[in-house]
């Protein structure tokens, strides 16, 4: 397999959209393959989830992946901050999917880290990096540096 570059990237994703492909969409493909290949790989029906999410589109492919998990097992979803500082409607649109979806999953929201935080990693048998994407640019601040 060969890598792509940041710039090939956003190229491909906005051919995908202008052919007529919503951003909506590919949130949701890029969340069901993570989910599909634990699914396939890793049995999660015993196993402690922990997704981690990012603000960007990135979160939002780690958001789409809990809720398709939330069918074999009761993912920890961690939001590196609120709802309010989520960047896209995407994203937004699958966590607020998700804050209806509170018996089968659980959602912990931080802006720094704490000791529940760490313990939830901790416990985890299999977590979903959601943190960051193509987008990242310039210093990595926290909680996101720590984790």
């Amino acid at each position: 397999m060969e890598a792509i570059s940041t710039k090939t990237m956003y190229e491909i994703e906005e051919n995908a959209h202008r052919m007529g492909m919503l951003r909506i969409f590919m949130m949701e493909n890029a969340g069901n393959g993570v989910a599909r290949h634990i699914i396939d790989n890793f049995d999660p029906s015993n196993k402690r989830v922990v997704a981690i999410a990012g603000t960007g589109n990135n979160g939002g492919d780690a958001l789409v992946a809990s809720r398709h998990l939330a069918r074999y097992t009761k993912p920890y979803v961690i939001l590196l901050g609120e709802k309010a500082d989520i960047k896209t409607e995407e994203a937004r649109t699958n966590y607020s999917i998700l804050e209806k979806m509170n018996k089968s999953i659980e959602l912990l929201n931080v802006k720094e880290v704490n000791e529940k935080l760490i313990n939830v990693i901790k416990e985890a048998d299999i977590i979903i990096d959601g943190v960051f994407g193509i987008g990242i640019k310039g210093k990595i601040r926290e909680p996101h540096a720590t984790i």
